[in-house]
């Protein structure tokens, strides 16, 4: 027969009881795991914050249910019932809340080119076989490895599938300009951006089907055409942060990071590729400073504060070098044939990038204090 307990003269079944503390942690998980499918920062941190409430409750519910047991003897079933689905509880929402904001604190840059965000995640072209997006010069691989030729095809192929990404990221940014009435100049140097990275997409290609042997070109992005802008309620506001997080830091680090793989890169095309690219990058990232004073210029003092508190809030771990899928094929070729092809060893890509963000959080102290940026600083 069912167990029974009164309570505030109502009737509460134990395994009422267990059926909503059951609930409750499908419930937080199910959340959890929605926003991650979702891939979108807004509903995770959302997912987070309610997790971290339930882990509360759940801690006062264990205390209030330890008091219970010792003073209120008639009801130590519901208070014993209580603890237990408690503790039960607790790590579930915990967990929960640690996974919603390890997923909401992914990857927050990219390391090429500026990155095209849908809905807080970001965004690439998958791939298929065909030569249509390839154009440039192909490299020299006599000499190296099957090993050495496969990691730079899968390199040079996941560059290429960013560079695709930033020309709609680009096109995004010069609508929302237009829509801002910002100056001609500045969508004039957006579009140029743009088709600069088309530019650099087609050579990545070329290089990449070099490697490999055999072309492969991109697939549709279904999202775009599915996607909201994404700027919230204020939409100057994004442009000003998304142009700081993604043009004035990740485009002057990409611009670092393609000037040094020039630098030691041995094969002409390669070489090439890599100035072309470290030159552009650094035009992108002059584009987006410009971007930011406009929006400060027209944001005043709300926007002056916004900047400052999302300097400080850049990523302290920057991109890395390669993906962990493809830590096992970079492992199995020849070093020194990969920096020879354009590649930057892994283990350089942390210090450049904490040398690149302190770089760009002194320059925003110096812009919003209104002294001129050095030409050293600007070259840096």
């Amino acid at each position: 027969m069912e167990s029974e307990l009164d309570l505030s003269e109502r009737r509460l079944s134990l395994p009422t009881i267990w059926r909503v503390i059951g609930g409750m942690g499908i419930a937080a998980v199910a959340l959890c795991l929605l926003a991650a499918a979702l891939g979108s920062e807004g509903p995770l941190i959302f997912v987070a914050m309610i997790a971290g409430i339930v882990a509360l409750i759940t801690f006062g519910v264990i205390i209030t249910s330890i008091v219970g047991l010792s003073r209120r003897p008639d009801d130590r079933g519901f208070f014993a019932a209580s603890l237990i689905g408690a503790i039960v509880l607790l790590p579930v929402s915990l967990l929960s809340s640690l996974i919603a904001v390890l997923f909401a604190s992914g990857p927050a840059i990219a390391p090429w080119g500026r990155p095209l965000r849908i809905r807080g995640k970001m965004v690439h072209p998958e791939l298929r076989p065909g030569g249509a997006w390839a154009a440039g010069p192909s490299p020299e691989v006599d000499g190296l490895s099957p090993a050495t030729r496969e990691a730079l095809a899968t390199l040079w192929h996941h560059d290429a599938q960013k560079e695709h990404a930033s020309v709609p990221a680009f096109s995004r940014l010069a609508w929302l300009l237009a829509g801002l009435g910002a100056p001609a100049e500045l969508l004039e140097e957006t579009h140029r951006a743009g088709v600069q990275e088309i530019d650099h997409a087609r050579r990545c290609f070329a290089l990449a089907g070099g490697y490999a042997g055999a072309s492969l070109t991109v697939e549709p992005i279904p999202e775009i055409l599915q996607a909201p802008l994404g700027v919230g309620r204020d939409p100057l506001l994004a442009v000003a942060l998304e142009s700081l997080r993604d043009g004035c830091l990740v485009e002057d680090f990409n611009a670092d990071v393609a000037a040094i793989a020039a630098e030691h890169a041995r094969d002409p095309a390669a070489r090439e590729l890599a100035t072309i690219i470290a030159r552009d990058e650094r035009e992108h990232a002059a584009l987006a400073w410009a971007v930011v004073a406009w929006c400060v210029e027209v944001g005043g003092e709300r926007m002056r504060r916004a900047i400052a508190e999302a300097a400080d809030d850049l990523p302290k771990e920057g991109p890395k070098a390669y993906a962990d899928h493809e830590a096992a094929i970079v492992a199995a070729a020849d070093p020194q044939a990969m920096i020879d092809h354009g590649r930057v060893p892994a283990e350089r890509w942390a210090g450049i990038y904490a040398r690149r963000r302190a770089l760009t959080c002194a320059r925003v102290k110096a812009m919003l204090a209104g002294a001129p940026a050095t030409d050293a600083a600007r070259a840096a």
